[in-house]
């Protein structure tokens, strides 16, 4: 689990609150207090990611669409 990842997940969840200073988001000191009291906030847990299987070729045709059409009774 990265860190940055974690908090940015935090903060845009609202479980920590920011203040705006110049633009930028920052964590006020009582919010980092709140925290050490309290514990984290409970994480979600992260949806797994599979892996695709990989793509198998199509059955080739026992025999070519012209060998098909020569049989073919008219």
């Amino acid at each position: 689990m990265d860190p940055a990842t974690t908090l940015a997940q935090f903060i845009g969840s609202g479980r920590i609150k920011t203040v705006d200073v110049n633009r930028r988001q920052r964590i006020p000191v009582s919010e980092i207090e709140r925290i050490l009291s309290e514990g984290l906030p409970a994480t979600e847990p992260q949806p797994s990611r599979s892996r695709r299987a990989p793509r198998t070729a199509a059955p080739r045709p026992s025999e070519s669409p012209a060998d098909a059409i020569r049989k073919l009774k008219f």
